[in-house]
This record gives C-alpha cells, sequence and structure tokens, in this order.
C-alpha cells in the first residue's frame, strides 16, 4: 500500500491570500519605472530641441526621472516578493497621489480658461484647433487616470486586512515599517517631497527670499541646505526622532513664507521664474484669479494650517512604538 506524507500536502491558508493582486500592482509599477526611465533617456533631448531649456535646467529633471524610476522599479520587484513594506509605503503612497489628483483636478477645472490661452499661444495663437482638443482630452484622461483613478485603486486595495496578512504570511522578516503609524511615515513622504521641488531652484540660481534676491552660490547654498533638512526630517520621522518633527514644521514654513513674501516685494514674475514664457503666456497667468498675491496667500495660509494640524496630530504617535511579535500581525493603524 502506498504511503501518503500528508505533511508534504499544502495546507490552505487561514485567509485570502492576495498575491496575485500584489504581483499585477507589481507589474503596474515596474512599467511605470521603466516609462520613467525612457522619459530619462528621451525627454531632454526633446526639451532642448524644441524649447529654449539648457542643460542647467534638464539636470533636475533628469535626476527626479531617475530616482523615480529607481523607486517604482524597486517597489514593483518587492511586490512580485510580497515584502512587507511595499503595504505601508503604497498606502501612503496612494492615498497623498489621490489629494494630490484631487487639488490639480480641482486647480485645472478652476484655471481651465488660463492653460486653455497658454496652449493656444503656445501653438502661434491659432485658436481651438481639433489637434489642441486632441491634446486637451488626451492629457485629462491622462492625469484622472495617474492622479485618481489608479491612486484610488492602490490605496483601496493595499488597506485591505487580506493584503496585510499576506504580506506577514509570506515575509516574517524584520521591516523597516513595523511599528511606524501611517501618519508619521505620511509625514515623512511629504518633507521627502518637499526635498524633491525643492530641486529645480538650483538649476536657476535665483532664489526669492523674504525682502531679498539671492543670486549665484548664495542661493545655491541656502536651497541646498533645504533640501539637506527636509531629508533629514523624513529620515528622523521614520526612526521617530521629535528633531525630525522639528524639522519638518519649521523648514518647510521659512521656504513658503519667504516665497509670498517675496511675491509682494520682488512681484509675481520674479517668485514663479517665468522668464523662460513669453510676455503673452505671462500676462495670462498673472490674470488669473488664482495667480495673485492675495489669492496665493490665502492658499498659503490654508495649506499652512492644514499642515501643522497634521503635524500636531502625528507628534504623540512618534513615541511608543508598539512591536508585535513576527508570528502575529500589527495592530490596525
Amino acid at each position: 500500500m502506498t504511503q501518503i506524507d500528508y505533511h508534504s500536502i499544502p495546507q490552505a491558508l487561514p485567509f485570502k491570500s492576495q498575491r496575485a493582486g500584489m504581483i499585477v500592482f507589481g507589474i503596474i509599477f515596474c512599467l511605470i519605472g521603466l516609462v520613467l526611465f525612457l522619459a530619462a533617456l528621451f525627454v531632454p533631448m526633446a526639451l532642448i530641441t524644441s524649447t529654449a531649456m539648457n542643460w542647467r535646467q534638464i539636470v533636475p529633471l533628469e535626476i527626479i526621472y531617475i530616482l523615480s524610476a529607481l523607486f517604482f522599479l524597486w517597489l514593483g520587484i518587492d511586490n512580485f516578493r510580497t515584502r512587507r513594506w511595499v503595504r505601508p509605503v503604497c498606502i501612503v503612497g496612494g492615498a497623498l497621489s489621490l489629494v494630490i489628483g484631487l487639488f490639480a483636478t480641482i486647480s485645472s477645472a478652476v484655471q481651465w480658461r488660463m492653460m486653455r490661452e497658454i496652449m493656444q499661444d503656445s501653438a502661434g495663437g491659432s485658436g481651438a484647433t481639433p489637434g489642441l482638443w486632441i491634446g486637451i482630452l488626451v492629457g485629462g484622461g491622462m492625469v484622472l487616470s495617474f492622479y485618481l483613478v489608479l491612486p484610488g485603486l492602490i490605496w483601496w486595495f493595499y488597506r485591505r486586512e487580506s493584503v496585510r496578512e499576506t504580506v506577514w504570511h509570506f515575509d516574517p522578516s524584520p521591516s523597516w515599517t513595523d511599528g511606524l503609524p501611517l501618519s508619521v511615515l505620511t509625514a515623512a513622504f511629504v518633507t521627502l517631497g518637499f526635498a524633491f521641488t525643492e530641486v529645480f531652484i538650483i538649476t536657476r540660481a535665483s532664489l526669492p527670499f523674504f525682502t531679498v534676491r539671492l543670486i549665484g552660490t548664495s542661493a545655491v547654498i541656502v536651497t541646498l541646505l533645504m533640501i539637506l533638512f527636509n531629508l533629514l526630517a523624513a529620515v528622523l520621522l521614520v526612526k521617530r526622532l521629535e528633531l525630525g518633527w522639528w524639522l519638518a514644521l519649521i523648514v518647510p514654513a521659512i521656504h513658503l513664507i519667504s516665497q509670498n513674501v517675496a511675491r509682494h516685494t520682488l512681484g509675481l514674475r520674479a517668485e514663479y521664474g517665468m522668464e523662460e514664457l513669453t510676455r503673452a503666456q505671462r500676462d495670462i497667468i498673472s490674470a488669473s484669479p488664482l495667480q495673485t498675491p492675495f489669492a496665493l496667500t490665502v492658499i498659503l495660509i490654508m495649506f499652512l494650517v492644514a499642515w501643522f494640524a497634521f503635524l500636531a496630530y502625528v507628534r504623540p504617535r512618534l513615541k511608543g512604538a508598539d512591536h508585535t511579535g513576527l508570528a502575529g500581525l500589527p495592530p490596525r493603524e
């Protein structure tokens, strides 16, 4: 009689495995990474040949393309490997992308007339041609897909309890996200975003700072310091150190407030670095109701109030990390 080794028979998991879904999203993340790599290769040359941009202005775009491509490829590969860290990162990334997408959609709708006039001016002032409308529709569809639909799906999928159980079952080893509240991770991601946006300032070597305009080396040094402090804040927040919280509170506030003061003292054009635009395009932007100094000040105040309130919510969660045994599941966020 044949002996059956019942221990060799795969046992049914006590939860619904989501590995297939993670593989699908891993493929999507890898495709995004490959597209970003291709953009890093071809977009700079296209911009230099078709616009007045030079290599000094292209470098930060290249840096962001390459770093973003590496991140998405890493995220996609570790989705294939069912690594534990990808779940909280995807939850936070999806939520932040969804919020940014909502604000971008609302802003685009409010400033629709301004955007249309700028595109018409770029096309030689030929009016609303069929090609222009096709470009608007395709661009709008891409924005809705990548800023609303995809982030929403990512947030919804990785928030599921079965995904949590899947990653903890297939990846029992410790992860850098263990015991890290989602709110703290969100604060770290936002400060990292501040650092990325400041990369573009370096290439202009011009920084409106309160009532003066820093030029050359001084502008580069101040911008590099803000980038480094934001990066340090992100790292310290992940390590749950209070110094990171204070840096996240102070550094972005100084930068944003100094820019707002510069709007009033140096003028809108100086603050936005719109020298590459035509005179007609600058006039179109200046005429927008959301681009007036008063409107931008109101938007800044609203953003800072929301940011400070969020940091006040995050601060108590920096202390008292709740680590659980590797055999169990972490508490709900």
